[in-house]
């Protein structure tokens, strides 16, 4: 262990005193030299210290961990700490976004604790779901018609359709009378219409013109072969197509 010329309070002040000249870098080295050789213990108040200090420095995921050390000790003084970190983020900047994979295992504890802006910690988790689910690759869909009740059942277990709702389950707990309520509303709104274009993809007035016409032209075949065939995909046509225009036959 190397001789140090300062004591812990000094270690602390001298790199206040970076934080204060606009060198948060400096401090954070400072501070990490000071724990390696034993000066300073590495407790709460310290991961609180290089949490801001990394913030300051503009290294957001380097300060979120820190911050994610310090919430694990439960204190109370750290719950106030990131209660305010997060009344001041904008849940929707796309920088915040990239660091959902940190942001989500700490508002998850802190809603356990108990947190005076819930809203803003919802907000922000439902944020960071869609984001997730707008990554994640939809499922496939054959079908030209809109999907029945038992056939979106069979999709329904999907990653994309299980993290969207999951996302739609965050927005809605912002409470109503929150400044983000209205916001929270028009994502909640957004995120359920991906589900719902799911079923909606290949609605009726899209296949329906299709279909109609391959049935008319498998039906002149017939005549000729003397086998009526039909593809598949319009199969679910059939039926309408002849109650409508082979009824008199």
């Amino acid at each position: 262990m190397r001789s140090w010329p300062l004591s812990a309070q000094d270690v602390t002040q001298l790199a206040d005193l970076y934080a204060q000249c606009g060198v948060p870098i400096l401090a954070i080295k400072l501070l990490n030299r000071a724990v390696d050789d034993r000066i300073i213990l590495r407790d709460v108040q310290l991961h609180l210290l290089l949490s801001k200090l990394q913030f300051d420095a503009r290294n957001e995921r380097a300060g979120l961990g820190q911050l994610k050390k310090a919430l694990d000790a439960g204190e109370e003084n750290t719950l106030n700490y990131v209660s305010e970190y997060y009344q001041f983020l904008n849940p929707e900047d796309p920088t915040t976004l990239l660091n959902c994979d940190q942001h989500l295992p700490i508002l998850g504890q802190v809603l356990k604790f108990g947190l005076s802006n819930e809203d803003d910690a919802w907000f922000l988790i439902g944020m960071c779901r869609y984001a997730d689910a707008d990554a994640t690759p939809p499922p496939k869909t054959n079908c030209i018609h809109r999907m029945s009740d038992e056939e979106f059942s069979t999709i329904e277990p999907h990653p994309y359709v299980q993290k969207t709702r999951s996302a739609s389950y965050a927005f809605d707990q912002v409470a109503s009378n929150s400044p983000l309520s209205e916001s929270a509303i028009k994502w909640s709104t957004f995120v359920d219409r991906n589900v719902r274009a799911l079923r909606n993809r290949c609605r009726d007035r899209h296949g329906l013109p299709l279909c109609y016409q391959v049935i008319k032209q498998a039906y002149h075949a017939e005549v000729f072969t003397g086998e009526f065939s039909l593809e598949d995909r319009c199969q679910p046509y059939l039926k309408g197509f002849d109650e409508k225009h082979r009824a008199g036959e």
